[in-house]
């Protein structure tokens, strides 16, 4: 008997069962299959979601402050700054850009001394409405009004938010005869929010994606299933029980509790709970509609407000030191033509491990993931359509990194294309969100039709990236104890 059981394994429901069990309730986390986390070959350890995580870190964080300080303790050892945070390399331009406002400002104005006066303007009115925004955040955590007699303060931060972001916004339509700072600013979005690139110019959330260098981007050493395995270790410790191989195989619901049956590995398991949190990349989930056959068509409905519309594939390589410039970050975005929309071989987004990380690359090696968008999914790309995608990704870099190809000391195409197939549809997928309204700046509801069963997910905060990943786990968990957590 469990007071929670969690489904999805992944960072926000590792953190999220965390925050149950450090407050002395009893949970279960159950991993959705046996899905890699990293991808080992040639003595480099590839991480198969390479994109950021940012403000874990940095107590200044919004985010920060709703995480037990446990978590945030335990972490501390395995998380290094990144200074600067991330790169954003165009053909006639190269920007830094640093987790400090004042310094990111000056080396935006160095890169377009022209336009110092706008982007002065620009940098204070996005600062104003993030800074809006997280007071909204503090106060309606879930970023709904929720009961009618919080609708007047809601709507008075709203209002504040959404006139600075306003603001913002006619400011960016006067960038429009310059394709490379327009181009500056769209890339933060479409790496940093889940949504897809084309989209994320109508996300009410753009300020938050924008400003997240500052809260900080934080390099995982030895990679993120090292950072896992240690958050599982304290999940354990804390008396958290962790199916790290397990699948759900049947739900069902009698006198208000859930029962959970299916496979750890080759064990059988039966648990009961009173609450459900369930990962919306989840691929199984529609075995809870077994649970409550009459609300399942309801709940498909509110699931297909989030589409997926992007799927990142990745090619993984080990490279020699030589191939390697001196100053490349470990987070970089190579755009080819800034006139272009920022998807397919026109954006690709480069992982390189960090030096000195001999868990992640031998001495004199450098572990490089690069990624780029597909429209088609994994089952709708041929074999071939991705082995030639493959070349032109590596054509692309040499354009950028022209000492690149020469240098590489270990690339095993197809591997990569069967991880796509294995694994592109649970990585860092950009959404599109229907139904948009006024009020909602949240793309789905943590509440489902079914009774306390709560979902998290990547979709559920798209405009925010990865912090809003880990608001929909906290956020989920906090209603599963009447929003006391």
């Amino acid at each position: 008997m469990f007071d929670t059981i969690f489904i999805g394994k992944d960072l926000r429901s590792l953190i999220s069962a965390i925050a149950v069990t450090y407050r002395g309730g009893k949970a279960l986390l159950i991993g959705d299959g046996d899905t890699p986390d990293i991808y080992a070959a040639s003595g480099c350890t590839f991480n198969i979601d390479p994109f950021p995580w940012t403000g874990l870190g940095n107590s200044e964080s919004l985010i920060n402050r709703l995480i037990p300080p446990i978590v945030l303790q335990t972490l501390e050892p395995c998380l290094v700054p990144l200074n600067p945070a991330m790169q954003i390399i165009l053909p006639d331009h190269r920007l830094d850009i640093f987790n400090s406002r004042h310094v990111s400002l000056l080396e935006m104005i160095r890169e377009f001394p022209t336009r110092e006066a706008v982007l002065k303007t620009f940098h204070d009115v996005v600062y104003r409405a993030e800074s809006s925004l997280n007071e909204l955040i503090s106060i309606f955590p879930t970023m709904r009004p929720g009961a009618l007699k919080n609708y007047p303060r809601f709507l008075k931060l709203l209002a504040r938010y959404r006139r600075e972001k306003s603001r913002g916004e006619r400011l960016i339509r006067g960038f429009r005869r310059d394709d490379s700072l327009r181009s500056f600013i769209g890339v933060h979005l479409a790496v940093l929010s889940h949504l897809h690139p084309a989209d994320v110019k109508y996300s009410p959330l753009w300020p938050y994606a924008l400003t997240q260098p500052c809260r900080g981007f934080f390099y995982p050493v030895g990679g993120k299933k090292a950072v896992l395995n240690i958050l599982e270790d304290l999940f354990v410790r804390q008396g958290g029980v962790l199916f790290d191989k397990g699948a759900v195989k049947g739900i069902s619901r009698l006198n208000g509790l859930y029962r959970v049956e299916g496979l750890d590995g080759d064990e059988k398991f039966n648990a009961t709970t009173v609450h459900l949190i369930v990962s919306t990349a989840w691929k199984d989930i529609n075995i809870l509609h077994h649970a409550d056959p009459r609300r399942a068509r309801r709940f498909e409905s509110i699931l297909r407000r989030s589409e997926v519309s992007a799927y990142p594939f990745t090619l993984h390589m080990s490279i020699s030191d030589r191939g390697i410039p001196e100053k490349l970050s470990e987070y970089s975005v190579l755009v080819r033509d800034p006139g272009l929309p920022l998807h397919g071989l026109n954006l690709i987004f480069l992982e390189l491990s960090m030096i000195g990380d001999e868990t992640r690359a031998p001495t004199g090696k450098r572990a490089l993931s690069a990624t780029v968008f597909l429209t088609e999914s994994p089952a709708e790309s041929g074999e071939d359509h991705l082995s030639e995608l493959a070349d032109k990704i590596i054509e692309e870099l040499e354009f950028f990194l022209p000492f690149l190809t020469e240098n590489i000391e270990f690339l095993d195409k197809a591997r990569c294309i069967e991880l796509f197939r294995s694994c592109g549809e649970t990585t860092s997928l950009r959404y599109r969100i229907a139904g948009r309204s006024f009020l909602r700046l949240s793309s789905l509801s943590l509440k489902t039709p079914f009774h306390n069963v709560y979902l998290n997910g990547k979709d559920i905060y798209a405009g925010l990236g990865f912090q809003g990943e880990l608001l929909s786990g906290l956020n989920a968990a906090s209603l599963c104890k009447g929003g006391q957590l």
